[in-house]
């Protein structure tokens, strides 16, 4: 039966048989949520890793303590439109300069440019124009396993270890099963060559170096030059010390493909090794123990050189963890829980995902189990010894944003540490007891989830890769959405501003040697002009900078919601292959199938769904409907869910009949399974449902009535066609809508929206003036009359509501450019005749009403 529905205010008519369980969320929260990290969270991180900037005497420290972004800004948004100016508010940061030689301190105020404020709309007013920075979809950070088969039939193993700045590590097997290493794009080597130069030997070795360089030299400042002395450790990576033979053996097990690789390998010890490597990566410079050692801790052990980002060491904890590796495998061996010394599971249990989780937890450095390809083989496989926080604490981490999971000897010597000196005396409630350990913890964030690759990481990816062949582990889909993430906004933005103020700090540094240490001031060694420069280029002439399409309400929002794998550090469409492009099963739910351009940026540009939002760690999630299969009942408990984490579910189409208690009516149900393959089911094994079938595609796509009943490439056509309708002087909203018409209206930010309940006091063609009914006084609107947009089209916005009516928070005053009554009215509603005429259909050709044309 139809429903009368209310959208905004006009009431429609709904046909629609499915019930809406969740509404769709706000259109451009993907702009502004990224934005509001960026001025909360983005700023102080990039402060925070390059303070303190220190001389090279180390006499002088300059510390960034504090900064804001100044609420009043130069000229409001209209102002800056007519100026060509740009809509930007004043960066402050208070800069803290300590002389180290006499212990004083001067602080001061310093202003740092100015920086473009995004408006309501999403936007950016630059020079006068608004602009938009669109989405960037990019390669993950993170270790990568691919197989593929030579002539002769041979499986080859390939490893690429992405950072998200830094040096890469390829490892891959050649036809005669040598492992060799490429250490950031330069020549190959053996593996066992890059195994040596990181034995811990070469530590102890630079530590009696510099001891005989500088003989007084206190161990403060040794930890501080070499960031591996003192560093916690597995008993594994302990284990490597020398860097023999011996060693690499003891950790990996007799393999082949080590003893091939080591037979292949001029070196014997981590002396050798770190100056192989050293010729390799300098060829023609002389290589010294100093200088190789000094290389290798740059690259690798650097927090500035080599950044994973939270979304790389999730990445890594993910793949080189224990769970994934050795869920469904059966025990070669007990495995018994380092602490207690007690057995957690016996040798031929079977693992499930959970068991596996348990394992985990309890901190083994590593595992035996069966090969699943060699019978009676056992397998070593050895993580990289990342435990979840929340089960050594009594509280919740992410609520004092800790990490979730934490390198276990850094743990166990956190809680330790903690215990002995840094637990408050006396009893304290089970909060405020919680609230102190969590600080502390926090204190030592980098500690327990170092920034940069550590050694257990390179083990645990070689232990990966010598596990492959015997089918532990998987190799990984490149254009899977799970490991390609967004870049958005505020991302964006950090980058841009790390960059500035890396070329400010060489500045600063210079500055610091050439003035006088006693009159010098932090506003006399700080030159901006390399931070606001760095700003400027970016929105001035990025490729993700982008004058925004104005041309209709639907062309702004579908700019802001746009996804590019195009821009610097993503793919250029000349390189792009096929596949890249090509509309993948993780897509669901998350990138429109159907929104795309046609021509050379096929497939590489996208547009995010109608339910579509990004993680913290920047991977598109879609929300699905929890099934309780104890009582085989869905629930209305909404999950949202990345690519990665729906692949073992099945799930349900939104519109699998149900009945009143909320049970499937079939007893088989068409779902999807593993790798997005769809295929009836029984209803018991379903985990999810789909919350709307509107959630598989973009808010342009969704506008299309009947889009099930098109071929694919006219609804393409019609989607990216929709963009080009240039607003109409008498607006004319659709007899047959989706109904997402008023939502895109309202989220496009061309219509005007009260912001506080009241009654309407005065309006004409240019203001609304409504008096609040919280007795807070009036709100005043001016409307926006025949402006120009970027397009050259006009905007012009006229109210809808009447001297003396009563309106509510967030309802529709004012209609803009292609909006009827709150609605999105790109065309005209069209009597059509069918009828020959003279011959004039010839063709396709179609005849046209004057007054069609006029209006």
């Amino acid at each position: 039966m139809p429903q009368p529905q209310k959208f905004g205010r006009k009431e429609r008519m709904s046909f629609s048989k499915i019930e809406t369980v969740l509404p769709m969320p706000n259109l451009i929260q993907i702009q502004k949520d990224s934005y509001d990290w960026f001025i909360k969270e983005g700023l102080a991180e990039v402060f925070e890793d390059i303070s303190p900037i220190r001389d090279y005497a180390d006499n002088l420290a300059l510390e960034f303590v504090d900064h804001y972004i100044s609420d009043e800004t130069k000229y409001d948004q209209e102002e800056c439109k007519e100026r060509d100016a740009t809509y930007a508010a004043p960066l402050k940061v208070k800069v803290r300069l300590i002389n180290q030689e006499t212990g004083e301190v001067k602080e001061q105020e310093v202003f740092m440019g100015d920086f473009p404020i995004m408006t309501e709309k999403g936007t950016f007013i630059y020079n006068g124009a608004e602009r938009v920075v669109v989405t960037q979809l990019v390669r993950s950070p993170g270790p990568y396993y691919e197989v593929t088969v030579d002539k002769s039939n041979n499986k080859l193993f390939s490893t690429t270890i992405i950072p998200n700045r830094g040096a890469w590590l390829e490892y891959e097997t050649d036809s005669n099963e040598v492992i060799s290493v490429r250490v950031d794009r330069t020549r190959k080597q053996p593996i066992t060559e890059l195994l040596r130069a990181l034995a811990y030997d070469s530590v102890e070795a630079k530590v009696e170096s510099e001891r005989r360089k500088n003989p007084g030299i206190s161990e403060e400042d040794l930890h501080k030059k070499i960031r591996r002395y003192g560093e916690f450790r597995t008993s594994i990576a302990a284990s490597l010390q020398e860097g023999s033979n011996e060693e690499i053996y003891a950790i990996f097990g007799q393999d082949d493909r080590l003893m091939k690789s080591i037979a292949k390998d001029p070196t014997h010890n981590f002396d050798e090794g770190l100056k192989e490597i050293y010729r390799k990566l300098r060829p023609g410079e002389p290589a010294t123990f100093d200088s190789a050692y000094d290389l290798i801790e740059a690259l690798f052990f650097d927090a500035k050189r080599y950044d994973l980002a939270k979304v790389g060491r999730y990445k890594y904890n993910k793949k080189l963890g224990l769970r994934n590796r050795i869920a469904n495998c059966v025990l070669a061996e007990d495995v018994v829980n380092p602490m207690t010394g007690e057995i957690v599971f016996e040798k031929g249990k079977r693992l499930s995902r959970a068991e596996a989780k348990i394992v985990q937890n309890a901190g083994p450095e590593f595992v035996w189990v069966e090969s699943k390809t060699v019978e009676g083989k056992a397998v070593k496989v050895i993580g990289n010894n990342f435990v979840e926080l929340s089960g050594y604490v009594n509280f919740d981490p992410a609520e004092y944003k800790l990490p979730k999971r934490v390198f276990y000897p850094a743990l166990l010597a956190c809680l330790e540490d903690y215990e002995a000196n840094h637990k408050p005396a006396g009893r304290l409630k089970k909060a405020e007891a919680a609230k102190a350990m969590a600080d502390y913890l926090y204190s030592r964030r980098n500690e327990l989830s170092p920034k940069h690759i550590i050694l257990d990481d390179i083990i645990a990816s070689v232990s990966y890769l010598l596990g492959l062949p015997d089918g532990i582990g998987t190799t990984d889909d490149i254009d899977h959405l799970g490991n390609r993430r967004l870049r958005t906004v505020g991302e964006l933005l950090q980058n841009q501003f790390r960059i500035g103020l890396a070329r400010m700090e060489r500045v600063v540094k210079e500055r610091m040697t050439i003035q006088d240490i006693e009159a010098t001031t932090p506003q006399a060694l700080m030159n901006i002009r390399p931070v606001t420069a760095a700003i400027k280029e970016f929105f001035g002439s990025s490729q993700l900078s982008q004058f925004m399409d104005q041309t209709n309400p639907l062309a702004e929002l579908t700019h802001k919601r746009r996804l590019s794998a195009l821009g610097p550090g993503g793919l250029s469409r000349d390189r792009a292959g096929f596949e890249v492009r090509d509309v993948h099963h993780s897509h669901y739910g998350r990138m429109c199938p159907i929104e795309t351009p046609e021509g050379p940026n096929i497939g590489l540009i996208g547009s995010l769904t109608t339910y579509g939002v990004i993680n913290e760690y920047g991977f598109i999630e879609t929300p699905y409907r929890w099934v309780d299969k104890k009582n085989g009942i869905v629930t209305s408990k909404i999950q949202y869910l990345a690519a990665d984490e729906e692949e073992p579910l099945i799930i349900a189409q939104a519109n699998e009949p149900l009945d009143e208690k909320g049970r499937f009516v079939n007893q088989k149900v068409l779902a999807r399974g593993d790798l997005g393959e769809i295929d009836l089911y029984d209803r018991e094994v379903v985990d999810c449902m789909d919350v709307s079938p509107r959630q598989v595609v973009s808010i342009a796509t969704a506008m299309i009535p009947f889009l099930e009943n098109d071929d694919a490439n006219r609804a393409l056509m019609g989607s990216n066609m929709q963009r080009q309708a240039v607003p109409l002087l008498v607006a004319d909203a659709p007899v047959v809508a989706t109904g997402v018409e008023y939502r895109a209206a309202c989220d496009s930010g061309v219509v005007v929206l009260a912001k506080n309940a009241g009654t309407v006091e005065f309006v004409d063609a240019t203001r609304v003036v409504i008096e609040r009914d919280d007795g807070l006084g009036k709100d005043t609107y001016k409307l926006l009359k025949y402006k120009r947009s970027t397009q050259g089209t006009c905007i012009n916005q006229k109210p809808i509501v009447s001297h003396g009516k009563h309106i509510e928070a967030g309802e529709v005053i004012a209609d803009g450019p292609s909006t009827d009554q709150g609605e999105i009215a790109l065309g005209r509603n069209l009597l059509i005749g069918f009828m020959t005429w003279e011959g004039y259909n010839y063709e396709d050709a179609v005849i046209l009403n004057e007054r069609l044309l006029m209006d």
